[in-house]
C-alpha cells in the first residue's frame, strides 16, 4: 500500500528517532512511503521562507495525503496541527492509523472520524507487530473510487442534501446503495 507517514515535530530528538524507526518498519513490510517527515518541520521552514511558501507547504501535504491509501500518524504528543491532518485524511476517505504511547493521547481523537480510523497503543517492543496488524486492518478499509455521471437536477439535489442535512454527496449515495442491498437480501 501507499502510506503517508508523519510524526509531530514537537517530539524533538525522539521524533527523529521514531521517524527513522517507523519509516524503516514500513519499508521492511513492503509498503511504499509517500512521505515521511516531521509534522511542522516542513511548514516551519516554508513559513520562515515567507510569502506563499507556507501555503504551498500546506497544499503539498494535502496533495501527498491524497496519493496515499493509508495515513499513519504518530500522535504521542497531542497537537492541534496533527488533528487537522488526521481530519483532512479522514475527510478524503483515507484509512488512518494513529500510533500513540498512551491511551490518554489517543482519547483526544475519539469521535472525530468514521470507522476508517484505527488507534494503536504501543510500547517500543511491540510496535512492529501492532503496526503490521493495523496496516492489515486498514487494507480492508481502503475505499474504491469511481466516477458517477448524473443529470444536473440530481446534482442540485445532492448539493441540497449536503448543505441542509450535513451529509456529503458520496456518503448519501453510499447509504442509498447499502439500503438497497439490505432490502434485496
Amino acid at each position: 500500500m501507499k502510506v503517508y507517514f508523519e510524526v509531530d515535530c514537537r517530539n524533538g530528538e525522539d521524533g527523529w528517532r521514531l521517524l527513522a524507526k517507523i519509516s524503516a518498519m514500513l519499508n521492511e513490510m513492503g509498503h511504499k512511503l509517500i512521505n515521511n517527515s516531521l509534522i511542522g518541520d516542513n511548514l516551519t521552514r516554508s513559513a520562515e521562507a515567507g510569502g506563499d511558501r507556507w501555503f504551498d507547504g500546506l497544499k503539498h501535504i494535502l496533495a501527498e495525503i491524497r496519493k496515499a491509501d493509508v495515513c499513519v500518524f504518530e500522535v504521542s504528543i497531542g497537537d492541534l496541527s496533527i488533528g487537522f491532518w488526521v481530519w483532512s485524511a479522514l475527510s478524503m476517505g483515507k484509512a488512518v492509523i494513529l500510533l500513540g504511547k498512551s491511551e490518554k493521547v489517543l482519547a483526544l481523537f475519539e469521535g472525530i472520524g468514521p470507522n476508517s480510523m484505527i488507534t494503536v497503543v504501543y510500547k517500543d517492543g511491540d510496535l512492529k507487530e501492532k503496526l503490521d496488524l493495523a496496516l492489515k486492518q486498514a487494507g480492508t478499509l481502503v475505499n474504491t473510487r469511481f466516477n458517477l455521471f448524473i443529470p444536473r437536477e440530481l446534482m442540485a439535489y445532492l448539493d441540497w442534501v449536503a448543505k441542509n442535512l450535513g451529509v456529503n454527496r458520496s456518503e448519501y449515495i453510499r447509504k442509498l446503495i447499502e439500503k438497497e442491498v439490505r432490502r434485496r437480501k
